[in-house]
C-alpha cells in the first residue's frame, strides 16, 4: 500500500472522491462533514448541520454540489463552491446509511434503517419512488454505472437487484392532477414503478454492502458472516460465483477496482484485503493496529482508493503506476505490461524489445522501480522489491544491431541478484546496494562479482554520478561516494529524494522530493551548510499561499534545527504555529522544536539572515539586500540586484540592462557587446 494522505480525526463513516479535483469528502460519527484537499493535505472546508453520525456522503460528477445522509434521518443537498446547504429532503423515518447521485439523471438513491430505499428528484426536490421488500436494516444501495437497476443489501440476509427502467417516465414535476395523484400515492404507499429483479440469498448473516462491476454482470458483497460474495447476473437470473474467505470479523464495505481486475475489501478485523477477481484469491493484507474499518471508496477516474476507519481515513494506491525509465540520446527505454519497450523520440516510433519475466506470486509492488541501461553493452539492469529488494540484468545480444532486436520481444532468461538498488556505472561493470550490510557490490556482466565497499554513511538508494563517482540517498540527505577513492565528495540535507535528473554534461543535477525540486550544480553539493540554511530562510519570505508556505517554513526549521542553529529554528517553528497548520504532525514537530530551543537559545553557526530586518532578495546572487542598503533595479520586471550587478543582463527577464535609467530593452543581438 502506497500512503498519500492520512487524517487523524473522529471515526469516518462515509466517502467520495471527486471526479476532476484533487477532493475528497470525509463525514464523521461525530456529525461534522470535512472537504480535504488530499494533494496538499489541508483541509478546505467543514460542513456540521446535521444532528448526529452522517454515514453517507457522495459528490456530484459535474455540479459543485454533494449529497449528505444521517441520523437526523435527513437528507441534505450542498454547494460547496457557496459553503451552504441547498435544502434538505425528509421522508426517511430512521438513519440514513448511504446516498448517491445518479450518474446521468437528477436523481439521488438513498437507503435507510426504516428498511427502504428511496429515489429522489434533487431538481423537484420530491421522492420519486419508495422500493420497499427488504424486512431490516437497508445497509447500502447504489446505482448501476450504466443500466437501469439498483443493487441494495441489507441485514434481512439478502441482496435485492431493483429494475427502475420505468423512472424515467417520471424524470420530470409532475403536470397535471393524475401525475400529482401518482405521485402522492407514491409518497404514501411506494411505487410500482421500481420493481424487485433478483434476491441474492448465500450470506449466513446480515449484509453490510454490496456493489457492481463497473463494466461487466458482475456484484460483489460482504457481510456479517466475514464472507465476501462474488456473483453474476444475465437478463433473466442472478447466482452466486464464489465465496472469498479471510476476515475475522464483519466485512464492513467491499467493492471491484475501477482500473484493476482484483476486489477490495474491509473489516472491523481492522484489515484492508485484496483479492485477485479472476483467480479468486487473497493477494495482499493491509492491517492497522487499533482501528476498525467502515468504509471503502474508489476514485472515478485514477488509481487512488480511500477507507474510513475509527480515527480517521487514509488515501492510498494499491500498487506504483510510474513506470521504470532511462533516457538514452534520443531514445527512451521504458517497462510497460511485462515487456521492455524503446520510444524512439525524433520517428516517434515505439518497439517492444524484451519480454520481462515477472514473478509467479500473486502479491503486488512486484513490477520494476528502476531502469538502467548501458548503451555500450546494450545490457539493461532492471531492480524491484521482489524478494526484499532484487535486479534483473538482460543483454542483447552482439551479434545483432539494437534495431534489429527490437520489436520480436523475445524472452530471456536473465542474470538475477539480490539488492535494494543496482545501477551502471561503466562500460561494462555495475553496482549493487546490499543494504544489510551498507556496502556497495560492483559486478561485470556475467554477474561475477568484483569488489566490495563499505560505505560511510547508512545508504537506502543509489544512483549514477559520473565516472567514479555514486550518488547515494539517505533519508534526510544526499552524498557524492567517489568509489575509486572511497571517500566522500559531497554532502546536501535534503527532504527524502525520489528521483534524481543529471544535465548531459553532468555539471548540473534535479533532485526531485514529494513537494520540492531541487537544481543543483556539481560543485554546490560541497558547500557549507550555512547556505542551504540561508536558501530555505529566504524562501519562507517569499509571497506564497499558505499550504506552501507551511511546507516552506517546515523545511526551514528542520534544516536549521538539524545545524543546531535552534534559535533561527525556533522563530520558523512560531511562524509555523502562527499559521494554525491543519497537519498535526507539523505542529507537533514545531512545537518540539520550540521546547529544544528554550532549553538553549543559540545559533551554532552566523548566517547572513535576519528576520527582524526587512529585505529583498538579489536576483542574481539570491543573497538579501536589507533596508537602507543600496540596490539596483531592472527597470522593465523591477527585479532587485545588488550594485554589482549594474550594467549586466537582467537573470530574471532576460530583457533588459540592470540599472539603465531607460527601459532599458535589448531589441537587436547587436546591442549586446
Amino acid at each position: 500500500m502506497l500512503t498519500k494522505f492520512e487524517t487523524k480525526s473522529n471515526r469516518v463513516k462515509g466517502l467520495s472522491f471527486h471526479s476532476k479535483r484533487p477532493w475528497i469528502l470525509a463525514s464523521l460519527h461525530s456529525g461534522v462533514i470535512q472537504l480535504w484537499d488530499y494533494r496538499m493535505g489541508t483541509l478546505i472546508d467543514r460542513f456540521d448541520e446535521h444532528d448526529g453520525p452522517v454515514r453517507g456522503v457522495h459528490f456530484h460528477n459535474s455540479q459543485p454540489l454533494f449529497v449528505s445522509g444521517g441520523d437526523d434521518y435527513k437528507i441534505k443537498v450542498w454547494n460547496y463552491k457557496m459553503h451552504r446547504c441547498l435544502f434538505t429532503l425528509l421522508g426517511h423515518l430512521d438513519y440514513i446509511r448511504t446516498v448517491q447521485f445518479h450518474h446521468e439523471n437528477p436523481w439521488i438513491v438513498s437507503a435507510s434503517d426504516d428498511q427502504t430505499i428511496r429515489i429522489w428528484n434533487w431538481q423537484s426536490r420530491t421522492c420519486i419512488s419508495v422500493l420497499t421488500g427488504h424486512n431490516h436494516y437497508v445497509m447500502c444501495a447504489s446505482f448501476h454505472p450504466k443500466e437501469d437497476i439498483v443493487v441494495s443489501a441489507s441485514l434481512d440476509q439478502t441482496v435485492r437487484v431493483w429494475d427502475i427502467g420505468s423512472l424515467k417516465r417520471k424524470a420530470g414535476p409532475p403536470s397535471d392532477d393524475i401525475l400529482r395523484l401518482s405521485q402522492m400515492n407514491t409518497d404514501l404507499f411506494g411505487g410500482v414503478d421500481a420493481v424487485v429483479k433478483y434476491v441474492l440469498e448465500g450470506h449466513d448473516r446480515g449484509v453490510n454492502w454490496a456493489a457492481f462491476h463497473p463494466t461487466l454482470p458482475l456484484i460483489v458483497s460482504g457481510a456479517d458472516d466475514r464472507q465476501v460474495k462474488l456473483w453474476r447476473m444475465n437478463d433473466t437470473k442472478a447466482w452466486e460465483v464464489d465465496t472469498l474467505r479471510g476476515h475475522m470479523n464483519n466485512v464492513s464495505c467491499v467493492m471491484f477496482h475501477a482500473k484493476q481486475d482484483i476486489i477490495v475489501s474491509n473489516s472491523e478485523d481492522k484489515s484492508i484485503r485484496v483479492w485477485d477477481a479472476t483467480k479468486r484469491t487473497g493477494i495482499q493484507t493491509f492491517r492497522r493496529e487499533h482501528d476498525r474499518f467502515w468504509i471503502l471508496s474508489t476514485h472515478p477516474e485514477m488509481n487512488l482508493l480511500a477507507a474510513g476507519h475509527d480515527s480517521g481515513m487514509i488515501v492510498f494506491k494499491l500498487e506504483r503506476e510510474r513506470p521504470a525509465f532511462a533516457v538514452s540520446a534520443d531514445s527512451l527505454f521504458y517497462t510497460k505490461d511485462r515487456f521492455l519497450r524503446f520510444y524512439e523520440f525524433s520517428t516517434q516510433r515505439e518497439t517492444q524489445v524484451l519480454t520481462i519475466r515477472r514473478p509467479g506470486s500473486l502479491s503486488l509492488n512486484q513490477s520494476p522501480k528502476t531502469l538502467s541501461y548501458s548503451p555500450a553493452e546494450s545490457a539493461i539492469l532492471l531492480c524491484s522489491d521482489v524478494d526484499g529488494g532484487s535486479y534483473e540484468l538482460y543483454c542483447i545480444p552482439k551479434d545483432s544491431t539494437i534495431k534489429d532486436s527490437f520489436g520480436r520481444g523475445d524472452m530471456q532468461e536473465p542474470k538475477k541478484g539480490l539488492g535494494g538498488s543496482a545501477v551502471f556505472v561503466g562500460r561494462n561493470k555495475f553496482a549493487v546496494l546490499e543494504k544489510s550490510s551498507n556496502q556497495v557490490l560492483f559486478k561485470n556482466l556475467k554477474n561475477e562479482l568484483g569488489k566490495k565497499i563499505v560505505l560511510p554513511i547508512a545508504t537506502d538508494a543509489i544512483f549514477y554520478a559520473g565516472p567514479n563517482s555514486l550518488l547515494c540517498r539517505s533519508e534526510d540527505r544526499v552524498f557524492i561516494f567517489d568509489h575509486q577513492q572511497r571517500i566522500v565528495d559531497g554532502d546536501l540535507q535534503t527532504p527524502f529524494i525520489k528521483y534524481v535528473v543529471w544535465s548531459n554534461d553532468m555539471g548540473s543535477v534535479a533532485l526531485l522530493s514529494k513537494h520540492a525540486i531541487m537544481e543543483l550544480k556539481r560543485r554546490e553539493i560541497k558547500d557549507n551548510p550555512a547556505r542551504q540554511q540561508e536558501l530555505a530562510a529566504y524562501f519562507t519570505h517569499c509571497n506564497l499561499q499558505t499550504p506552501h508556505l507551511r511546507l516552506a517554513l517546515l523545511n526551514a526549521m528542520t534544516v536549521c534545527y538539524k545545524a543546531k542553529n535552534l534559535a533561527t529554528a525556533a522563530n520558523f517553528a512560531r511562524r509555523l504555529l502562527e499559521t494554525n497548520p491543519s497537519i498535526e504532525n507539523q505542529a507537533k514537530t514545531a512545537r518540539q522544536v520550540l521546547a529544544a530551543a528554550e532549553r538553549n537559545m543559540t545559533d551554532a553557526t552566523e548566517l547572513n539572515y535576519d528576520f527582524r530586518n526587512p529585505f529583498v532578495i538579489c536576483g542574481a546572487t539570491y543573497v538579501p539586500i536589507y533596508r537602507g542598503q543600496k540596490d539596483v533595479s531592472c527597470p522593465y520586471c523591477t527585479s532587485r540586484f545588488v550594485p554589482t550587478q549594474e550594467g549586466q543582463l537582467c537573470t530574471v527577464c532576460e530583457l533588459s540592462v540592470v540599472g539603465a535609467d531607460a527601459s532599458g530593452l535589448l531589441c537587436s543581438p547587436s546591442q549586446i557587446r
